[in-house]
């Protein structure tokens, strides 16, 4: 059932593939995804574990590996799973709340305060209205290619009538118009339901990430802290109960800009982040 094109707006009919004129079920991306997900059914699975936070995190400073995590008395601990077997590793263990702590910090150097989120936000706001009128001209492109695709099919029944090609490369060649024209149709859709929408997203996520009011409401949730962490760095790293990381674009200009709550960002001739405790 999962495979029938009929989902994403076509279906097949004597062995041929044709547009159809009801309302897609899902996108042909995501049906396209469903049939690569159907190729791993059947192989087994492990079972499942207890999930801790910020397992798959981290790394360890000292000999590469993993940390991992455990319960001891009603705390959670992470540490160095020590599988090196050329290094005697002798780091730490450290507790969750300590953890958290730490990546509130880290946090802390690239928090955007709201005096400066606002405008900021709404200058791409007034941004996105003046590209909006420029679509226009995007939709007839579309429009253009769907006609032109539209023609192809028109030829190629000719071709077919004619004896000039033969039933199986109609149909091979006809379901490849028919998929073009379902993604095209598609962009038409996507284009007519958020317009510029989607740029204008990749340019204010990153602010709405660090705004203040989302960083200092991020330690309650640790799902949704580990997501921040995760988008502002990389190469995250434990080193004596302390977090290193290199500072993903855009946010190393955050981090370098000198810091608005009491912490900021120490350097070394590595861009890795370090606290040092300042005052004002």
């Amino acid at each position: 059932m999962l495979k029938d094109p009929f989902y994403y707006g076509v279906f097949e009919f004597g062995g041929e593939r044709y547009e159809g004129c009801h309302e897609p079920a899902v996108s042909k991306a995501l049906f396209d995804q469903a049939q690569v997900r159907m190729k791993n059914r059947g192989k087994a699975k492990k079972p499942r574990r207890k999930e801790f936070a910020f397992t798959g995190l981290l790394t360890c400073k000292e000999c590469g590996h993993a940390i991992t995590a455990e319960v001891q008395k009603g705390h959670t601990y992470y540490h160095c799973t020590k599988r090196s077997r050329t290094i005697r590793c002798t780091q730490p263990f450290i507790r969750e709340e300590a953890l958290i702590q730490e990546f509130e910090e880290i946090l802390a150097g690239v928090m955007l305060p709201e005096s400066w989120a606002e405008p900021m936000l709404a200058e791409l706001e007034k941004e996105a209205s003046q590209e909006n009128s420029r679509l226009g001209g995007q939709r007839d492109e579309l429009d253009e290619e769907l006609s032109k695709i539209q023609t192809k099919v028109s030829r190629l029944a000719d071709l077919f009538i004619e004896g000039d090609i033969s039933r199986a490369e109609y149909r091979a060649r006809k379901a490849s118009l028919v998929d073009q024209k379902a993604a095209l149709l598609e962009k038409i859709r996507d284009l007519d339901r958020h317009g510029n929408n989607l740029r204008f997203e990749r340019m204010r996520e990153p602010l709405t990430l660090v705004r203040e009011r989302n960083i200092l409401n991020a330690g309650g949730d640790l799902k949704k802290l580990r997501g921040i962490i995760s988008q502002v760095g990389s190469n995250l790293e434990l080193n004596t109960r302390k977090v290193l990381l290199d500072w993903a674009s855009p946010y190393v200009t955050l981090a370098t800009r000198g810091s608005y709550s009491s912490w900021r960002r120490g350097r070394d001739s590595n861009p890795r982040y370090g606290i040092t405790r300042t005052t004002h």
